[in-house]
């Protein structure tokens, strides 16, 4: 069986306080219309907003610690958002990522879920499907308003003598943790979401 190369990448949601996080394995051949899918998917989000991946086109004219002056974001996504180009056809091997690479995922861009994702190691593997490695903390509901939105719900969950105490709890799942992560289910998500 011929081998193909493997990221480890960690995706973070940024100003999550405690970190919202996964890491996870993927494979180079992988479009980012494909990773868009795989972050819900590893999150937990219900694909249910537009999003965008913003990269960094940088020049050859940078010099020392200061990033070049040519410097220019391209974004890849839903194309019904303005300056979005298609991200079908672009593999992560074609973007020629060295381990640190990072770009930004921005999922629901009315309520600002800004993602970090990093590439931190490559690997030659057997042909493997993606799979969650670790990860901490639920992933927010749907349509919470942003991270300070879902930090205002979490405030509210905690006081029961919030007078929307019960509808908030209805509205979240009567089961919803902050704090629940299992690697299990989020693997089991990513076999049952994916094609055969």
């Amino acid at each position: 069986m011929a081998s193909h190369h493997f990221w480890h990448c960690h995706v973070e949601l940024l100003d999550s306080e405690p970190s919202i996080w996964r890491t996870f394995q993927v494979s180079s051949n992988t479009t980012l219309e494909e990773l868009h899918r795989l972050v819900q998917l590893i999150m937990g989000w219900q694909n249910r907003h537009s999003y965008y991946f913003e990269l960094e086109d940088e020049g050859e004219d940078g010099i020392g610690d200061r990033p070049p002056a040519s410097v220019s974001k391209r974004r890849y996504g839903s194309l019904d958002l303005p300056n979005t180009e298609d991200p079908e056809g672009l593999t992560l091997g074609n973007l020629n990522l060295e381990p640190g690479a990072k770009f930004i995922y921005m999922y629901d861009v009315h309520s600002g879920w800004f993602h970090r994702l990093t590439f931190t190691e490559q690997l030659t593997l057997e042909q493997s499907p993606p799979r969650c490695l670790d990860g901490a903390m639920a992933c927010p509901p749907e349509d919470s308003g942003g991270v300070w939105g879902y930090e205002g719900l979490l405030d509210q969950l905690a006081d029961i003598d919030d007078p929307d105490y019960e509808a908030l709890l209805n509205s979240v799942g009567l089961d919803f943790d902050p704090a629940r992560f299992k690697v299990v289910e989020v693997n089991q998500r990513l076999q049952a979401g994916l094609p055969s």
